[in-house]
């Protein structure tokens, strides 16, 4: 399946229109987010806006003939949001129309027909992030310099962030991260070597060859172990 913005809106609308309960508005999103806790939910809750903006770009850019159509589900979700936390999860859902559904359904089949990404893998993407969680802890107790410890650990937790935050953000979230990443690991100077662990060198790996299947880009993989300073030029 193709990855946009459009189509992981899509799916969160749906599946908060198709589940009903009469708890409250946060752990309805709790359970669709599968969030550890309620702040962590909140803070989903607020990238849901700036999922909406991107959806809506996504879809004039590839047709601009549909601004009636986004100006009705930017409306309708707005609005339900805005006032969402004041009502229970019935209450809210009853706000998302049909048409808002119907509307972006329709569009992310639009955006994908000329759309070059594919969605992620995600289970390898949860191997990659087990092994990232463990670097961090590593880096956290590791004898580094005091600027370049907090620096790469503050970096590592943004690209588990961006993982878990896949529903939302996508591919572009991870891809951005994943080489913000490998840039700082590779300007740590002689540090390098301390912090390209073997973990740390399997969790980029899995998430480069993540990242070549889904972009189309070709043995990615291979270019950057070498940036890290693994592996041998062909």
């Amino acid at each position: 399946m193709k990855d946009s913005s459009t189509r992981h809106l899509f799916n969160l609308v749906l599946a908060a229109k198709e589940m009903s309960g009469n708890h409250s508005y946060v752990e309805g999103w709790k359970k669709i987010f599968n969030a550890p806790s309620s702040l962590e939910t909140f803070r989903k809750i607020g990238l849901i806006h700036l999922l909406i903006d991107s959806a809506a770009q996504e879809i004039l850019h590839a047709d601009s003939t549909q601004i009636p159509a986004v100006n009705h589900w930017r409306g309708q979700l707005y609005s339900a949001l805005a006032t969402g936390a004041q009502r229970n999860w019935n209450e809210f859902r009853s706000l998302i129309d049909d048409p808002t559904v119907n509307y972006l359904r329709m569009q992310a089949a639009i955006v994908e027909l000329t759309s070059p990404q594919l969605s992620v893998n995600s289970e390898e993407l949860e191997r990659a992030r087990v092994l990232l969680v463990d670097v961090a802890e590593e880096l956290r107790q590791s004898n580094l310099p005091l600027a370049i410890k907090i620096a790469l650990t503050k970096r590592i937790q943004l690209l588990i962030c961006a993982i878990d935050d896949y529903a939302i953000t996508g591919n572009e979230r991870i891809f951005d991260q994943f080489k913000a990443t490998i840039y700082d690991v590779a300007a740590s100077g002689d540090s390098r070597s301390e912090v390209v662990t073997k973990k740390f060198s399997d969790a980029m790996e899995i998430i480069a060859n993540v990242v070549s299947s889904a972009s189309g880009l070709q043995q990615l993989a291979a270019p950057v172990m070498r940036l890290l300073g693994l592996g041998k030029d062909p």
